[in-house]
C-alpha cells in the first residue's frame, strides 16, 4: 500500500506505447495513487473490479483480492512483453 501511495504504478507502467497518450497513463497512475491514499484495495468478482477499504476486508475477500492482483500483474506483464516484442532487435 505504501508503494502505491508513493506512485509505484507510474514506474511500472513505463513510457507510453504506440497509440497511447502519456496523459492517459498519468491518469491511471494518479487514480491508483488516490485509491491507495484512501486505503482502497481492488477485488475481482465475476470479471469486474470493485474496491474496498483495507479495514473492511474480511478473510472471505482473499480470493477476490488475489484475483485482482493476478489480473493487474498479468496486464502489466502483457504490456511489458508487447513493448519488448515491438522494440528493435527483439
Amino acid at each position: 500500500m505504501r508503494l502505491r501511495q508513493e506512485g509505484q504504478f507510474s514506474g511500472l507502467l513505463g513510457d507510453p506505447m504506440a497509440g497511447e497518450s502519456s496523459a492517459a497513463l498519468e491518469r491511471l497512475a494518479e487514480e491508483d495513487q488516490r485509491q491507495a491514499r484512501s486505503g482502497q484495495i481492488a477485488l475481482m468478482r465475476n470479471g469486474r473490479t470493485a474496491y474496498k477499504r483495507v479495514e473492511d476486508l474480511r478473510e472471505g475477500d482473499m480470493p477476490t483480492r488475489a484475483a485482482a492482483e493476478r489480473r493487474r500483474t498479468t496486464w502489466l506483464k502483457e504490456r511489458r512483453d508487447g513493448w519488448l516484442a515491438r522494440s528493435p532487435g527483439a
